[in-house]
Order: C-alpha cells, then structure tokens, then sequence
C-alpha cells in the first residue's frame, strides 16, 4: 500500500476527510494537499491517525520513510551498533571512574601530602 492508499483508507476508515482533518485538528485543505505529489502526511500526524483508525492504517504505511521502531521506543538495532548481545551490560555512570566522597578526597590529599624533614 502506497503513503497515498494509506491516507484515503484512513479517511475512508473515520468516515470522511473532513472527519479525519477533525480529529486531526487540522483543515480539510490540509489532508487534500497531502495527496497531492511530493506532499505527505506530517509525521507528528501519523500516531494520531492509526489510532484515530484504530490501527487500521499504521504509521509505517503512510511514512514509511520514518524508522517507527525508534520513535515507539523499540529499536530494532542495538543503539550502539559495536556492541554484541554477549558483552555485558556496560556499568553506570562514568566508566572506570567512582565519584569522590569526603573520605576518598581527604585520604588521597594525605596520601600526596609530602611530609618535609627539617634539615639538621
């Protein structure tokens, strides 16, 4: 089904394109130039749209250009692409490095202190 098919069974799906611009909150003319060539639907409108359509027509149908995967939270790669699924989980916060407490500052200043013998 091409972006084009998708918006007209979507339109066709909430019973009009007037209805379909309604639950958009967007005009009439607005859904009608998005048929036109090299027009498409906006893809902060397409969630709306499949749910208006109760998933009649999927975000991917009408911008297929747009990796869905990512913006619903499910990537379909691994966000860092090096990485195997057998390494392990890479820790918290910043890597080889323990934040600094109270202890740990006062410890290693004393242990950097140079204690200066007095010379005879």
């Amino acid at each position: 089904m091409t972006p084009d098919e998708a918006l007209k069974k979507a339109a066709a799906t909430v019973g009009s394109m007037q209805a379909l611009a309604d639950g958009l909150g967007v005009t009439k003319g607005a859904v009608g130039q998005w048929t036109l060539p090299g027009r498409r639907v906006p893809a902060e409108h397409c969630p709306t749209i499949e749910r208006l359509t109760n998933s009649a027509v999927l975000c991917e149908q009408l911008r297929p250009d747009v990796d869905w995967a990512v913006v619903r939270g499910k990537p379909e790669e691994p966000v860092c692409p090096n990485r195997r699924s057998t390494d392990p989980e890479p820790a918290t916060g910043r890597a080889g490095r323990t934040p600094p407490s109270r202890d740990n500052v006062m410890t290693a200043a004393a242990d950097r202190a140079a204690v200066v013998e007095p010379k005879p």
